[in-house]
Parts: C-alpha cells; structure tokens; sequence
C-alpha cells in the first residue's frame, strides 16, 4: 500500500472511531476499500439506522456487504411507520435507500423515499422531493422509475417547499404546469422557499429555467433571492437591472448580501468600472471587490452553465 493510500485509510479509520462520517466520506476513497468497508460496516451494524453521513461513506466503498446491510435497513425502515413520522430518522433513512440505489437498483429503496413525500415533516418531504427528482434525471431501472413517478402527482401539487425541491424533473415532466404553478404562487411563497426556489431554477438547463428564472426575478422584492437569480441571469437580464441589483447589493446593511453583489461583479468585469473603486470595511468583501477590477471578461456564464 503506498503512502498516500495508507494515509487515507488513517484517515478514515480515525474519522469512523472518532463518529466523524463526513471525513470519513471525504477520504474513503483514496483509502483501502477493505478495511475502510470494515470500519463503516462494524459503525453501521451499531446502529437502527445508520446515520446519513454514514450511509454516504458506505455508498462509496461499495461492496456486496454494503449493499446487503443497506437493504437489510430500508426494509426495517419500511416496516416501521414511527421511522418516516419521527423527522431526524426519516431524514437518516432517506439517505440510507439513496445511497443504496446510487449502488444498486432496488424497488424497495424507491418505495422509502416515495413514502417520505407524505411525512409530516416539511425538510423530509423537501429532502426526498430533491433525491426523487435526481434519481429520476439518472434514469434508473423500469422498476425504480416506475415506483419514483408515482410520486409525481403529489410532488406538483405539495407544499412549496417540495414543489421547488422537485423542479429539476417537474419541468421536464409537466412544464405548462409547472410554469403556471410558478407564475401564480412563486409571490405567496416564503423568503427560504423562494430562495432555495431560486438556486434551483438556476442551475437548470438554459431553455428551462431562463423563463422561470425571469418571471421570478421580476415578480419577488426580496433582494437576496433577487441576487440569487440574477447570478443565473448574467447574460439574460438588461444591463439596468443587473446594474441596479448590484448597486442594491453593495448598499445593503447585511455582508452576504453584500458579498453576493461582489461575486456578481467578478463575474461581470464589463460592470466593474460603472461602480469605480469601491470598497468595503468586511475584508472578505473587500478583497472580492478588489478582485472584479481584474476579473477576466471570460469569467462571465449563462443560466444553467
């Protein structure tokens, strides 16, 4: 084993006495997969549910052990209906059948997560909104898809929160709808919905999320998810509104605020002389100032890109 893997595998090995899985995910794999997999089994078999950092490092080692101990607690998880009612375990199943179905296809992996879209729980049900819409976008097996678009319907209609959480799948399913649903509510949603609404309609493909995007950033009067989409709108919104978006930004009393509207600049180096030599008393803020004055005009990247 050479030095670098060797390094890894402490690495990890420490992470999992330790309990931290994160770490142990960050470097399961430059490490030997057979005594990393024993590692994370032996954590996992401690465990009802083994918790979703958890699930997340085992579906990177891999292995026909893994897959069996993952099966083995979606099925429990399946069995008792107290897992998807109680939220932190819900969450931690969720994770536990998406790291089972990113290693294998299982039908019973998709009815976990098709159920979570019912739970009382609006993060449960936005979290599982998001894998569903992923691993539909992955194409899975007939049984999987099959058993993940029975969720479709409920994914359209559900609260807000899971409605933009399932957009990526939404849009390409049902865009009329979509677009209507978008057009007519996107104002009564609350602040964190619309802005995770904003982050995840501009990461779509440019021919889907340019109209949505669009509407959104001329219908909401929140300036922080207003940045939001206009990082997404560089070469789609008029030079007057991206202009008085930053300007807004760069006044604002709040430094995310304010950081945003200076990664904006960066990212539009032809806007950068229109606001001269600003500067700002937060030094993160200032040196990202610093650096849109030499931001290369190449830097700059449409919706979706």
């Amino acid at each position: 084993m050479g030095p670098d893997r060797e390094e890894s595998t402490t690495l990890v090995l420490e992470a999992v006495e330790a309990g931290d899985f994160t770490t142990a995910f960050l470097h399961v794999r430059g490490a030997s997969p057979a005594r990393a997999r024993r590692a994370l089994l032996a954590a996992a078999r401690s465990m009802a549910i083994p918790r979703g950092d958890l699930a997340q490092a085992l579906a990177a080692v891999g292995g026909a052990n893994v897959r069996g101990l993952l099966r083995g607690v979606v099925l429990r998880c399946l069995e008792d209906p107290s897992v998807v009612a109680e939220e932190d375990a819900a969450l931690h199943a969720l994770s536990n059948a998406a790291s089972l179905l990113r290693l294998t296809s299982s039908r019973n992996a998709a009815r976990l997560l098709v159920a979570c879209v019912h739970s009382d729980h609006r993060t449960v049900r936005a979290t599982s909104a998001r894998l569903i819409s992923e691993l539909l976008l992955r194409e899975p097996t007939v049984a999987v898809q099959r058993t993940l678009e029975t969720a479709i319907p409920c994914l359209m209609a559900g609260a807000p929160l899971t409605f933009v959480n399932a957009l990526p799948i939404l849009v390409l399913r049902r865009r009329a709808e979509v677009t209507k649903r978008w057009r007519d509510e996107w104002p009564s949603f609350d602040v964190e919905t619309r802005r995770v609404g904003a982050s995840v309609v501009s990461k779509l493909p440019l021919v889907l999320g340019l109209p949505l995007a669009l509407m959104a950033f001329r219908a909401d009067v929140d300036l922080g998810v207003r940045l939001v989409l206009a990082n997404g709108l560089l070469e789609a919104l008029p030079i007057p509104d991206l202009t008085r978006v930053i300007e807004e930004g760069l006044e604002a009393d709040q430094r995310e605020l304010r950081l945003s509207a200076a990664e904006l600049l960066v990212r539009t180096p032809a806007l950068a002389a229109t606001f001269g030599k600003r500067s700002d008393a937060d030094p993160e803020v200032h040196a990202v100032l610093e650096r849109s004055r030499i931001a290369r005009p190449e830097a700059t990247g449409p919706l979706g890109s």
